[in-house]
């Protein structure tokens, strides 16, 4: 029977393994393994691979993941982060890169790479689980983009030379929009403000990120805007016309008008029940407007021979 993980918006764990053996599950979001101790094997989308320490794994929303064995001292770190970090972290590399991750589950921690996963995990699991700030998602969306980074700049010489490549114009005003949002999203919302800011048309800035990407710089603005608003409403007892302010929005009204288009419930209902699972009502919602997103989780799996 497949079951599904739980709905965090994100989060950190050092599970037990045991209830999980030989049990076949779907991550509702991605999640991110690090084996701090002992052996195991493990089975994402029908390919076996071995876990120990000196590798990690990614694994996507809608992957089929089972874990087949461990040593009794096995002990690992889940970390799950809804799929819009990763496009946030996207923004800054070759296109390339994003298919390989999407396609390759299991990267080799060799050398330094093993200790900056461990500073890594071990920062989310304090963002995540010990401080209490507004600041958490933008804290968590930091950490995991210069995480990735590290990886791409670190493999980017690796890349396949038969995908597709971004010019480096384009990739480059693809890395400044990044960095822009990051800054700016709880201050503006237009894509016409961020086009003002790189020089470039409104709709040049939408085709570059399109083509590139996969999605518009309005969607992308739009993801962002919801994570945090969920961030804000589940983390902080701030009011919602509060948090309205907060994000730049011209009213609470108009918030609840957005939160309501993203998730089909209103900011009042999510905060009674936090965990309802407004995530993937926001994945499908996106999936739904661009079907060729699917194309990204529909690859097949590489095979342990082609690993790094």
């Amino acid at each position: 029977m497949k079951t599904q993980t739980a709905n965090e918006i994100f989060y950190f764990e050092r599970p037990d393994y045991h209830p999980y053996l030989g049990k076949m599950y779907i991550p509702r979001n991605m999640m991110m393994l690090f084996i701090e101790q002992g052996t195991g094997a493990i089975s994402i989308n029908n390919e076996l691979h071995s876990m120990d320490a000196d590798h990690m794994f990614f694994l996507h929303s809608r992957s089929e993941v089972m874990l087949i064995d461990a040593t009794p001292d096995f002990k690992c770190v889940v970390i799950g982060v809804p799929a819009v970090l990763t496009q946030s972290a996207s923004l800054q590399m070759d296109i390339s890169f994003i298919f390989l991750l999407m396609k390759k589950p299991c990267w080799a921690l060799e050398g330094n790479m093993r200790k900056m996963a461990e500073s890594f995990y071990t920062m989310f699991e304090y963002i995540s689980n010990d401080l209490q700030s507004d600041a958490k998602t933008d804290l968590i969306t930091s950490l995991f983009t210069f995480f990735m980074s590290v990886i791409y700049e670190t493999t980017k010489h690796t890349l396949p030379s038969d995908k597709p490549k971004t010019s480096m114009t384009k990739q480059s005003l693809i890395s400044r929009f990044g960095k822009l949002l990051r800054v700016h999203i709880r201050e503006d919302h237009r894509v016409s403000y961020y086009a003002d800011q790189l020089f470039v048309t409104p709709k040049y800035l939408t085709q570059v990120v399109k083509s590139t990407i996969g999605i518009t710089p309005k969607d992308i603005i739009d993801r962002m805007l919801a994570l945090e608003s969920l961030q804000l409403l589940k983390h902080t007892n701030h009011t919602i016309q509060q948090i309205s302010g907060q994000l730049g929005f011209p009213d609470q009204s108009y918030f609840g008008r957005f939160f309501k288009r993203m998730f089909n419930i209103s900011p009042i209902q999510f905060r009674q029940n936090p965990d309802m699972e407004v995530m993937m009502r926001l994945e499908k919602s996106l999936h739904e407007k661009y079907p060729e997103l699917e194309k990204l989780y529909q690859v097949n799996p590489i095979t342990n021979e082609s690993e790094s």
